[in-house]
């Protein structure tokens, strides 16, 4: 805490009133993290027509945030249960949907299996990503498209 007080020019005390330990700050900086990939993963997600460019789009964004901040990714995805609680798991929940009804990708398809298909491969592909130090955009888009072929298939 000492090195996060010097580091933001503040005093313990006010920190403390902020933050209760380490952890309530770091919840909070995960918190803020999620909400900003949200908010960058839908905004690409939905900017195209196009259902596999979208979503390419949205797996590129992911690669280049995780590539941006690999610390943060990593402890991000260590707490993956946090990651899927709060207010940032119902946007993106909410947005995908309306997407996915958008493309009529989700006629028939329970939500959980188009969850699963959708960020199955993405946690797959951050893992690898997170261990080797990288996975070239090439690779999310290669993904993206064997997503939407998937998605397709069992609409």
């Amino acid at each position: 805490m000492r090195q996060v007080c010097r580091d933001a020019d503040a005093t313990s005390g006010s920190l403390y009133h902020h933050f209760q330990s380490m952890e309530g700050l770091l919840e909070v900086a995960i918190d803020v993290s999620i909400a900003e990939w949200v908010e960058g993963f839908l905004a690409r997600l939905h900017g195209s027509e196009s259902a596999v460019d979208g979503l390419a789009r949205a797996f590129k964004y992911h690669g280049s945030w995780v590539a941006k901040q690999p610390e943060l990714a990593a402890l991000i995805f260590r707490s993956a249960r946090r990651a899927s609680e709060g207010g940032s798991s119902v946007t993106i929940r909410h947005g995908v949907a309306s997407w996915l009804i958008k493309h009529r990708l989700l006629d028939g398809v329970p939500p959980n299996v188009v969850s699963s298909l959708m960020f199955g491969p993405l946690i797959e592909a951050t893992r690898l990503q997170i261990l080797n130090g990288k996975f070239p955009p090439s690779a999310y888009v290669a993904l993206a498209k064997g997503i939407h072929a998937s998605l397709v298939e069992v609409s």
